[in-house]
């Protein structure tokens, strides 16, 4: 009886961890699905691609190398890319998947700490499904 009760509470405790883990990340993206390449405007700096309600992926042109980071404060997300310069004029782009929660309401897009208007925002078919 004593291993089953202590089975169950790490279960429970495994579970309440999950649950509180923060789903908050942003990482480049090698890879980029062929449905959000033909959505993005390759004339457009900033775009963001809504994927799922809380999901978005970011695609941001630059001729320098570029560093994605993330910062809260109250219900808002800071998206911080760190531009570096580069020897070459030509620009490339950078595509990043985004998730957020639901307590960030407003979204501040940053690039070497001024913050700079998305360009264009596109919501998928598949954004709101239930």
């Amino acid at each position: 009886m004593k291993i089953v009760g202590s089975a169950a509470l790490f279960v429970i405790l495994f579970l309440s961890a999950c649950q509180q883990e923060s789903t908050l990340s942003i990482s480049e993206v090698e890879s980029v699905p062929d449905h959000i390449q033909e959505a993005v405007q390759s004339d457009e700096r900033i775009q963001f691609v809504q994927e799922e309600a809380y999901a978005y992926y970011i695609a941001f042109r630059s001729a320098g190398s570029v560093e994605a980071g993330l910062e809260t404060e109250d219900n808002t997300l800071f998206i911080q890319f760190e531009e570096t310069e580069s020897a070459s004029e030509a620009e490339q782009q950078y595509v990043y998947f985004l998730t957020t929660e639901p307590e960030h309401e407003v979204l501040d897009v940053q690039v070497n700490g001024e913050s700079v208007p998305i360009d264009q925002i596109i919501v998928t078919e598949d954004s709101y499904e239930e």
